[in-house]
């Protein structure tokens, strides 16, 4: 695949974090990541494997017609308006010595979190990485338009122009409850938040630019997976990426070889996923995806559309909400003859997605890592090669302000998910005149001795009243702790400047309480800095991608 060929926007500058310096990382994930890990040879086992070498197993188990594939492609990605780099990957792709580079997410709210574009251009850097070692590859992005939780994926998160993050919403209306987000189309009140966005975020030389872009994609009454597709192949359009929506006919009939395998095998896919669950909890770790009785590895979807959860009992299928129910050698012949009725569930999407691509790594997040610890047992069981799985990249960018924030505070990007109050404080206490906290430490000793004196002169004659004094002593020293806050409180109060920056810097950095990646839209970056934003991430992307990285840009 062509190379992206960019200059180096200035100011660029990179921080690298390792995660587990970071709260909240999965133990599971943090093992992933570990250089000497002991488990990954059987939750990951082709962790390590050079995808050069992987490849040449890919490209030998590879069946999928690659001119049926190809043509799907063509006519998907030109109804989302892809550029010409797209196309010519297209092409690429049909050569049957071409690999490809995969990555997904959901169908968001005005391309969802940022992470979704840290997915997409890891993929491009990977693939670009094995085209230089002479491997044919190409990055293809996998929309999850099946997925039918509505309320994860109808929100998105900006910076109004007081630096004050908001969300807006899209509603979304009763009768399309449990269908799959690509068959609901967009409401028209889309509009009216692209107008809220309008008068509420910063307005820089890009915002009519980027607001016309999600206009023409998030157009009332379209698939929100479509909807979805159009602005990702607008904004990456120099990327090259190729987008596949699972829900289209021709990707199904495409996929019906392994569906209707994991169908018939589906006792055999419960039975060793119940085992490696219980390995992976042996390891002292937590499954993703939780493995009962009656596990089936897929959804039927209902005559109205609903994605419905099956449980298998005595050779029968039925949906958990019980308005199902079928003998699964039907279903199965079912599958064989409509494949459009049917849908992986989170475990079995990967081995679908790779069954129909010959994918030569996955990029995702933590929580894809985990799991793939549990479906590798699904590639082995339908005799297909365990797809290795690459950590996304992942960014956390700020503007050259919160840098010198940063900086005049002494602060630790980790601090942040601490939250703005207990910052705050934090700080405010690092700034206080030295000579307030020595008088409260000389309060502090000077309480200790007193009541101590007290205490061991009560010891020989009235311990009951040697007790006590020593309750108390504990009561006064934390009075005097509280009143140390307090100080420490008001301080911060009147400290405008101080607290005005601190606000700016964690409404950015964690916006809601949540790492910014995992919760603000991208289209926010690209109306602070412009396209350059994009290329931005692009430059600091590094193919392990087992660090997080502060952008200032």
């Amino acid at each position: 695949m062509d190379q992206k060929s960019i200059g180096n926007p200035s100011g660029f500058r990179l921080e690298k974090i390792g995660f587990e310096e970071m709260p909240g990382q999965s133990p599971l994930f943090l093992d992933f990541l570990a250089k000497e890990s002991t488990h990954s040879r059987k939750f990951w086992p082709n962790k390590n494997k050079r995808l050069e070498e992987f490849s040449e197993s890919v490209l030998a188990h590879y069946r999928t017609d690659r001119d049926e594939l190809c043509e799907a492609l063509f006519k998907l990605n030109r109804s989302y308006g892809a550029a010409e780099k797209t196309l010519r990957n297209i092409d690429v792709l049909k050569d049957q010595g071409t690999v490809a580079v995969v990555t997904g997410q959901q169908a968001g709210l005005f391309s969802g979190p940022a992470y979704t574009i840290y997915k997409a251009l890891s993929a491009v850097r990977i693939a670009e990485e094995l085209s230089s070692q002479g491997i044919k590859a190409v990055p293809v992005f996998w929309i999850a338009s099946e997925d039918h939780d509505f309320e994860e994926i109808s929100s998105a998160t900006f910076i109004d122009a007081d630096k004050k993050p908001f969300r807006v919403s899209v509603s979304r209306l009763d009768e399309y409850e449990g269908k799959a987000v690509d068959s609901i189309p967009l409401p028209s009140d889309v509009s009216s938040l692209i107008n809220d966005l309008r008068s509420r975020i910063k307005p820089t030389n890009w915002t009519e630019n980027l607001l016309a872009k999600l206009e023409d994609a998030f157009r009332p009454g379209r698939g929100i997976g479509k909807a979805f597709g159009c602005l990702l192949a607008d904004l990456l359009r120099d990327f090259g990426i190729i987008f596949v929506n699972p829900m289209d006919l021709k990707i199904r009939k495409l996929s019906r070889p392994v569906m209707v395998e994991a169908a018939k095998r589906s006792l055999q896919i419960a039975k060793s996923i119940g085992e490696r669950n219980k390995e992976i909890e042996a390891a002292g770790f937590h499954s993703q995806v939780l493995v009962g009785d009656g596990f089936f590895p897929m959804f039927r979807f209902s005559n109205e559309g609903k994605r419905l959860a099956l449980k298998e009992s005595a050779g029968m299928l039925v949906s958990k909400d019980g308005s199902f129910e079928v003998p699964k050698d039907q279903f199965v012949n079912e599958i064989e003859q409509m494949p459009e009725i049917a849908s992986p569930n989170a475990l079995l999407r990967p081995v679908v997605q790779d069954y129909v691509l010959p994918t030569v790594c996955y990029v995702g997040g933590a929580a894809e890592i985990s799991y793939f610890a549990q479906n590798s047992v699904i590639y082995e069981i339908l005799g297909r090669p365990v797809t290795p799985i690459r950590h996304r990249n992942a960014f956390t960018v700020f503007e050259s302000r919160h840098s010198r924030t940063l900086k005049a505070y002494d602060i630790g990007f980790e601090s942040l998910s601490n939250g703005y109050a207990a910052l705050l404080e934090a700080v405010t206490a690092r700034n206080i005149a030295p000579g307030m906290f020595k008088r409260f430490e000389s309060l502090q000793e000077s309480v200790s001795s007193g009541m101590k004196d007290l205490q061991d002169a009560f010891e020989g004659t009235d311990p009951g009243l040697a007790e006590n004094a020593r309750k108390r002593l504990s009561k006064m020293l934390w009075h005097v702790e509280a009143l140390k806050r307090k100080y420490v409180r008001a301080e911060a109060v009147r400290d405008q400047d101080r607290r005005r920056r601190i606000a700016d810097l964690c409404s950015s950095g964690y916006p809601f309480g949540s790492l910014q990646e995992r919760t603000l839209s991208f289209v926010h970056m690209i109306n602070i800095f412009g396209p350059a934003a994009l290329d931005s991430v692009y430059l600091g992307i590094d193919p392990d991608g087992d660090e997080h990285k502060v952008l200032f840009l």
